[in-house]
């Protein structure tokens, strides 16, 4: 897994974002899960791999922790099984860093409920997160982004990523319903590739963005010399990015 950028915005508006994306629900206390290798593996570098098969994802960047967290928070009120004993996470290592993997399935007795996954780690440089009709909320992310959201029975979905540093490294997201924010340094090295049902826009003050083809629902564009594919789709919704520094 290659290595990505960073997500950054003031906590106070992502906490708020958060509420939104993820329809407003009132969450039951979270659920901590255990990290196996958490407390002996050195992260060094550090990339997070998320897969939830029913529900959300956040990952936040937070500089001031010591070691990466996971929580599980049902999305349904109803009782049952803690959504913890459907989710296993793991800290492994690879020649580029270390790898955060964390996936919700399905056990053979009860299926998994719509939780929200929730992982902090003191820094993201790769970033891989796969939803089943959920929401995914990142912040301070960095290295190679890949987001793919499903559930085509789920309407009010979305996708929100902010970065801190520049992005030189490929970036794919795919909405299957709902908007896609993604917010990039001026710095970056991209090639702007949107596509979206509803309409595209791509922000910025920045003369380092060249734009080349506009249309209501497509934009191709490149920030700097273009080098890193910036791939995102939104099947029902629409896509903003925000190039800033």
């Amino acid at each position: 897994m290659s290595f990505l950028n960073r997500a950054v915005s003031p906590a106070i508006v992502l906490s708020v974002l958060a509420v939104a994306l993820t329809g407003g629900c009132a969450y039951k206390s979270a659920d901590n899960v255990t990290i196996e290798n958490g407390q002996t593996l050195d992260a060094g570098v550090l990339a997070v791999d998320v897969e939830n098969v029913r529900g959300s994802v956040e990952v936040w960047a937070q500089p001031a922790l010591k070691a990466p967290t996971v929580e599980a928070i049902r999305l349904d009120g109803a009782p049952g099984d803690k959504p913890y004993t459907f989710v296993a996470s793991q800290l492994v290592g690879s020649e580029h860093g270390a790898i955060l993997r964390v996936v919700s399935a399905d056990r053979a007795d009860a299926a998994a409920p719509p939780m929200l996954l929730r992982v902090r780690v003191p820094a993201c440089d790769g970033l891989r997160i796969r939803t089943n009709g959920g929401t995914v909320l990142a912040s301070n992310v960095g290295g190679a982004i890949t987001i793919d959201t499903s559930g085509k029975d789920v309407t009010t979905t979305g996708v929100r990523v902010t970065a801190n540093r520049p992005i030189a490294e490929p970036v794919r997201i795919h909405c299957a319903s709902g908007d896609v924010h993604v917010t990039i340094p001026t710095l970056s090295e991209v090639a702007v590739n949107l596509d979206a049902s509803g309409n595209s826009k791509l922000m910025t003050s920045s003369t380092r963005v060249k734009v080349t083809k506009v249309t209501m629902k497509r934009i191709e564009a490149s920030v700097g010399s273009g080098t890193a594919p910036m791939e995102i789709r939104a099947e029902r919704g629409n896509v903003r990015v925000l190039v800033e520094d």
